[in-house]
């Protein structure tokens, strides 16, 4: 189309339309652009000769350049992914690591729990043995001559003397064989009757010893005083005639 239809047409002139594109451009305040300056420092990195040939080259330029920077943006972000998925292996680990530590804490407070039922159960034991005990033992104390009461009964030796001693023995003796009578009336026949066999045989050995000795004293009376020892051994003889009448004799 010539300059003279395009003025017909209503049209600008080819040169008038490129004047005012140009005068466009110029009265933009490019050094307040960003966006432009950037633009144009990148393209100044690349586009250094402007010929026709770079001009025409410069779109293909700009799209390897583009396609470039995808690729680099794509590899970074690869690695980024690889991290993230190194993350979120590293705390599914965390959460088997804590759910694995929960039911470990579950288990010990269950085996926790049966422990302390267990002690709670030993101690309820332990004190019903403690009890046992002290009842054997106050039964025992009771109902039983200690060893220091044997020894003082029988004697250590044959002649050995008879001493105060003995009589409050003797005495114990007696009061274990009339307690039994405590333990037949509570139903207890069987401990009963064999506490106090045990004490009768006791008793007639005391009083055996004693008639021993009591004679003894008595055949050297013109040596010996006749003490209280003697006196009371004759009165506990009285208990059994026959013993009391051979001292006599």
């Amino acid at each position: 189309m010539s300059e003279e239809a395009t003025t017909a047409a209503g049209l600008p002139p080819k040169e008038d339309y490129i004047q005012k594109r140009l005068n466009k451009i110029l009265e933009n305040r490019i050094d307040s652009d960003r966006e432009t300056l950037d633009a144009l420092t990148d393209l100044s990195q690349f586009y250094t000769e402007n010929t026709l040939q770079s001009r025409r080259n410069l779109r293909s330029q700009i799209e390897r350049r583009s396609l470039a920077i995808n690729e680099n943006f794509l590899a970074a972000f690869r690695e980024v992914k690889l991290a993230l998925d190194d993350i979120c292996g590293d705390i599914d680990a965390v959460s088997d690591s804590v759910d694995s530590m929960k039911n470990l804490l579950s288990s010990t407070e269950a085996q926790q729990k049966e422990l302390i039922q267990q002690a709670n159960t030993l101690q309820e034991d332990n004190n019903k043995l403690l009890l046992q005990q002290r009842i054997a033992t106050g039964f025992l104390s009771r109902f039983q001559l200690s060893v220091t009461e044997h020894q003082t009964l029988y004697g250590a030796t044959r002649d050995e003397p008879i001493t105060a001693e003995f009589f409050n023995v003797l005495d114990h003796v007696q009061l274990i064989h009339a307690d039994c009578r405590t333990l037949l009336q509570s139903g207890y026949q069987t401990a009963a009757l064999d506490i106090m066999e045990e004490m009768t045989l006791h008793q007639e050995a005391a009083l055996e010893r004693l008639y021993r000795w009591t004679q003894s004293h008595c055949r050297n009376v013109d040596a010996n005083e006749i003490g209280m020892l003697v006196i009371q051994g004759m009165a506990r003889l009285q208990e059994r005639p026959v013993l009391f009448k051979y001292v006599i004799d």
